[in-house]
């Protein structure tokens, strides 16, 4: 992406209530599962422009990393300086230097992705814990994920054993995004099947002010009965890690 897409990008993560929400699920995982972690060094893998960044910081020594230089550019001008080039597969870490790594909807863009959660295993300190998120459902896949540069989405007997071979040994699984999972696949299918033209992706489209509320609401409720119930439906997986 050049400089205005990660612009764009950075304004919906801040704003949108998606991204919103899911920084809101994550601090409640935290809170259920990593507990016992007093002032965490916390890595965010797969940074991008910074703002969850930000957000993590808030609970413990914050780092991130992330491939593209013009993101880590745009993270340092937001005042994240402890952010590093580097590549999920090869991450530019010693091993065992992070209580808390963190990583949102990144993992379905790495081809080798039990490589990138081996190497998070790695950096991750033996009593430490590992937060992903990443879409689901394999048949669900459209130009929506393609326009995200999306490898795959993930079916869970597939996800399982990615963090099977990767050496990490699962805590916690669910789903999120439950309410708008059938709503939103059939809009994606009908603008894949029954419109003309690049549909692209409408992740950060920007949402009414009404509507913005309302989606705050749900996602937010949504966020709190995740971090307490293993949901089994819903289009995003969610998955609390630590070494086998």
């Amino acid at each position: 992406m050049d400089r205005n897409e990660y612009e764009f990008m950075a304004r919906a993560e801040e704003a949108h209530p998606w991204f919103v929400n899911r920084r809101r699920l994550i601090r409640g995982l935290v809170r259920r599962f990593a507990g016992h972690l007093v002032r965490p060094r916390v890595l965010d893998a797969g940074s991008g422009t910074g703002v969850n960044l930000a957000d993590y910081s808030q609970i413990g020594a914050g780092f991130g990393v992330e491939l593209d230089h013009e993101a880590v550019a745009m993270s340092r001008l937001r005042g994240c300086d402890r952010v590093s080039v580097g590549d999920l597969c090869r991450l530019p870490f010693r091993a065992g230097s992070f209580d808390l790594v963190v990583s949102t909807d990144v993992i379905e863009h790495v081809p080798d992705d039990v490589r990138a959660l081996a190497e998070m295993r790695r950096v991750l300190a033996g009593d430490g814990r590992l937060l992903i998120t990443t879409p689901a459902y394999s048949w669900a896949y459209s130009s929506h994920d393609e326009h995200l540069h999306h490898v795959r989405r993930y079916d869970a007997r597939r996800l399982h054993e990615a963090f099977r071979l990767a050496g990490l040994r699962v805590l916690h699984c669910g789903r999120y995004n439950v309410v708008l999972a059938l709503p939103l696949v059939l809009a994606r299918w009908f603008a894949d099947h029954c419109t003309r033209g690049e549909n692209g992706s409408d992740v950060g489209r920007p949402v009414p002010a009404l509507a913005s509320r309302l989606l705050s609401r749900l996602w937010s409720l949504e966020a709190q009965l995740a971090e307490r119930l293993d949901l089994r439906v819903g289009l995003t997986h969610m998955a609390v890690l630590t070494h086998e």
